[in-house]
């Protein structure tokens, strides 16, 4: 639950019993980063087709999650067999944490970082309204502590009120940063995209990051999430 505190120390206003509830349940899981916001604060910074069909002043989550979540994702992933089946067996183990999280909740929508058109969301900008990370001139999130070593899952969207107060701006991440990012991303888009080749180059944009490099993905993780190789899950990997 590590976005339920600004890094200045100071507490953010969870009135809504649900702020509270669904980080509780999530952190076993390793989604372990969650941020409110409300609504029409989102709607009102995204074009038409990326709004979602709810009250502005409902509660917004913004569902993420640090490196905690891999080995927990890797351990369930060598118990479950419909994990193993899975097209994409990290987005089917969000989906499963999410929904138990949810269990009991007025949800009115949840929308998915991997989800495609007409689905989709602006996931980075709910992150950037949330307080939760800013978005980098390499055009990655960047969280204040964690740095770039962070995914965004999902947006949900419950049947209550949204917080009273609004929620800190996530900081620019270049004050005061040489921004290495942009030289790393200029290298990356010259060699091109190649899932089996040039993957690392992509990678490179986010150890140029100075922030959080102390959080960096496992190697097997990096090479799961960028060269999509199963082989990284292990031995019952189909």
């Amino acid at each position: 639950m590590h976005d339920l505190h600004n890094p200045g120390g100071s507490s953010r206003d969870f009135s809504t019993p649900a702020v509270r509830l669904v980080p509780e349940r999530l952190a076993p899981t390793g989604l372990d980063l969650v941020a409110p916001l409300t609504l029409g604060a989102y709607q009102q910074a995204v074009s038409e087709p990326l709004r979602l069909s709810a009250r502005d002043d409902r509660l917004a989550l913004v569902v993420g999650n640090t490196r905690a979540l891999w080995p927990l994702f890797l351990k369930a992933f060598q118990l479950q067999f419909d994990l193993q089946r899975a097209a994409d067996p990290l987005d089917r183990y969000v989906e499963q944490a999410l929904a138990r999280a949810l269990e009991g909740l007025p949800v009115l929508d949840v929308r998915f970082a991997h989800e495609l058109p007409p689905r989709r969301v602006a996931i980075q900008r709910a992150a950037d309204l949330a307080g939760m990370a800013s978005l980098s001139p390499a055009h990655l999130s960047v969280h204040p502590i964690y740095g770039p070593w962070i995914a965004l899952r999902a947006l949900v969207v419950l049947d209550t009120p949204a917080p009273t107060r609004a929620p800190w701006p996530a900081a620019p991440c270049w004050e005061g940063c040489r921004r290495p990012c942009l030289e790393a991303l200029q290298k990356a888009l010259e060699v091109g995209w190649d899932p089996k080749k040039t993957w690392p180059a992509w990678v490179a944009i986010r150890d140029a990051c100075p922030r959080g490099q102390r959080y960096r993905y496992s190697e097997e993780a990096l090479r799961y999430h960028y060269a999509r190789d199963r082989k990284a899950l292990g031995l019952l990997s189909p």
